[in-house]
């Protein structure tokens, strides 16, 4: 429970900030889910648009003595440039969440149900933590290793051995985005739910000046 002395700091100007910044946050933590969403989509829908073209356009690329279909290949080649931007866009999302929370654990503190280390904001915040961090492995790490042991599959210069193993090691990579990635999206999601629960939206605005407190009132109920 906040003590009355905080409530009374939760002015009209709190107020507008909280549902500026809400305005921003929920939607965000939207386009983040959807950008996650799209990894699946952009790769399922390149390899099937690919392998759905007419086999002699690929007729030159077959010729390469490498094992892989080249529909396959080329339909690689879009996700990985797809997948590198999509984990682009999602760095910028997740910065800006981050911004806006510390804007709701600063600024805005007043306006948490329980505090900063109130259950559900310290909940949101932990979830989106470890969100972030998996972008971020994602970003530094698991997308740059998948982009350089694809080029090794398909290094005409290297043994088989070496490309069976850069085979190995891509496809244990692609696993690992998908935990990843899905791992990701799952706290998205949770961090949505519980994020009203970590703030209290007072039907009356409450002023120290009592004939302010009386007028916004009287506004909020005209």
């Amino acid at each position: 429970m906040q003590d009355p002395g905080e409530r009374r700091r939760v002015g009209w100007g709190h107020r507008t900030m909280y549902r500026g910044v809400t305005g921003l946050y929920h939607p965000l933590l939207g386009v983040w889910f959807g950008v996650i969403l799209m990894f699946g989509f952009a790769a399922g829908t390149a390899f099937q648009t690919a392998r759905a073209v007419d086999p002699a356009v690929w007729a030159p690329a077959a010729e390469s003595k490498l094992e892989s279909p080249a529909a396959d290949r080329v339909a690689g080649m879009i996700v990985q440039a797809t997948t590198q931007w999509l984990v682009v866009i999602q760095l910028v999302v997740a910065a800006s969440v981050v911004g806006l929370c510390i804007v709701q654990c600063t600024l805005l503190r007043p306006m948490l149900s329980r505090g900063v280390l109130g259950g559900a904001n310290l909940a949101r915040l932990v979830m989106l933590g470890v969100a972030v961090s998996g972008v971020l492995w994602m970003a530094g790490w698991i997308v740059p290793r998948m982009a350089e042991h694809r080029a090794w599959m398909y290094a005409a210069d290297l043994g088989m051995v070496d490309r069976v193993e850069a085979r190995r090691v891509f496809q244990g990579m692609h696993v690992l985005s998908e935990r990843v990635m899905g791992g990701v999206a799952l706290l998205v999601a949770a961090a949505a739910v519980v994020s009203p629960f970590a703030f209290r939206v007072p039907a009356v605005v409450e002023s120290v000046d009592p004939g302010i407190g009386k007028t916004l009132q009287e506004a909020d109920h005209g």
